[in-house]
């Protein structure tokens, strides 16, 4: 398996290993052109879950996918890996604002280049502690 970004490889082997048992669960589906072989990935992802332990080495999950991911199943992987480390980084919010606010938001984003969500993170790192009150 030929890694364009390896980096993203060495490290969050839990997001790996759910995406490898993810893929499993779909293995036989329609269009499955995540790995090499069907047969034999389904052959060395038996042996690799009947180990008795609960987690998978880090070593015996880089092994397996290197033996067994096709190129698709590598971008494929590449990409559940980014996005799990931004969501792992961020939270998401929902909230109400005003109309007016909404657009003085929209403006200063429009103005600035920057995305509304960085100008709201930014505004609170600049606030003061002391200077908020509840």
């Amino acid at each position: 398996m030929e890694l364009k970004n390896q980096e993203i490889f060495k490290s969050n082997f839990e997001a790996q290993e759910l995406w490898l048992r993810n893929q499993m669960l779909k293995i036989n589906a329609i269009g499955q052109n995540s790995f090499q072989d069907l047969d034999r990935t389904a052959r060395d992802y038996q042996k690799l879950t009947n180990e008795g332990d609960i987690f998978i080495r880090p070593c015996d999950l880089t092994h397996f996918l290197r033996m067994n991911l096709s190129a698709d199943g590598v971008k494929k992987l590449a990409g559940s890996l980014r996005i799990a480390k931004h969501r792992k980084s961020t939270s998401t919010y929902q909230f109400n604002i005003t109309e007016a606010n909404r657009s003085k938001l929209w403006l200063l984003a429009k103005q600035t280049g920057k995305t509304q969500a960085e100008i709201l993170n930014q505004m609170i790192v600049d606030l003061e502690s002391d200077s908020v009150t509840v």
